[in-house]
C-alpha cells in the first residue's frame, strides 16, 4: 500500500517537473528566435574595427573595444570572429580603399587616385607602420590587402600611367613602387605631413618625364 502511494504522489511530481523542463525549453527557443543575427550589428562591428584601426592602428586595437563602440557583445564579436586578424582582414574588406570614379581624363584621374591613396593613409606614420606589420605578420590580413587592395589598385596605377606616360615605361612596376614607398618614407619613417593634391602633381610631373 505504501508503495502504491508513493508512485501516486510521485507522478504528478515528475510530470510537474517535465512539464516546466518543456516551458523553459520552449521560452529559450522562442527568445533565440527573437534575436537573430543582425545584419546591421556585423555592419556595425566592422566600422567600428575600421575607425580604431585608424585611430589607433593595429597593436592598440583591443577587441572589448571594438565591442563598445559598436554596442555589441564581446561573444558575439567572438562567434564570428575568432581572432583580432580574422575580424581585422573582414574590416578592411568591408571598407576597401575605393577608386575615385573615372572622368576620362587620365591625368586627372591618376591625380585623383593617388591623393585618394594619400588621404586614406591618414596623417600618423605610427598608424601605416602598425598596419604594414600586420599586413605583413598575420595571414588573413596579408591576404585580404594582397588581393582586394594592392592588386586592383596597382593594376589601375599602371593603365593610368600608361595613359599619362603614352606609352607603358619599361619601369612602369618600379614607379608604382616609388609612388607607395615615397608615402611610407615620409609619413612613418619622417614624420612628415603630405599634402595629397601636391603629392598628385609629383607623380605627374614624373610620369610626364618619361615620355619619349
Amino acid at each position: 500500500m505504501t508503495s502504491d502511494t508513493s508512485a501516486l504522489e510521485t507522478a504528478p511530481t515528475t510530470r510537474t517537473t517535465r512539464q516546466a523542463r518543456e516551458a523553459s525549453t520552449a521560452a529559450g527557443a522562442a527568445s533565440t528566435r527573437g534575436r537573430p543575427r543582425s545584419a546591421d550589428t556585423t555592419e556595425a562591428i566592422l566600422e567600428a574595427t575600421h575607425e580604431l584601426l585608424k585611430e589607433h592602428g593595429y597593436d592598440h586595437l583591443r577587441m572589448q573595444d571594438v565591442a563598445d563602440r559598436a554596442g555589441s557583445g564581446l561573444a558575439t564579436i567572438y562567434r564570428r570572429w575568432g581572432t583580432k586578424p580574422e575580424l581585422v582582414a573582414a574590416a578592411i574588406q568591408h571598407s576597401p580603399l575605393d577608386a575615385p570614379e573615372p572622368t576620362g581624363d587620365a591625368e586627372a584621374d591618376l591625380r585623383a587616385m593617388v591623393a585618394s591613396m594619400v588621404a586614406k593613409c591618414g596623417e600618423d606614420g605610427e598608424y601605416l607602420m602598425s598596419f604594414l606589420q600586420a599586413t605583413r605578420d598575420h595571414a588573413p590580413i596579408g591576404e585580404v590587402v594582397r588581393s582586394e587592395i594592392m592588386g586592383p589598385m596597382r593594376e589601375r596605377l599602371r593603365e593610368l600611367m600608361t595613359a599619362v606616360a603614352g606609352h607603358e615605361p619599361a619601369s612602369v612596376e618600379f614607379v608604382i613602387d616609388a609612388v607607395f614607398g615615397a608615402v611610407i618614407i615620409r609619413t612613418a619613417m619622417l614624420g612628415q605631413e603630405i599634402d595629397p593634391d601636391t603629392y598628385g602633381d609629383e607623380v605627374i610631373e614624373l610620369l610626364r618625364s618619361l615620355r619619349s
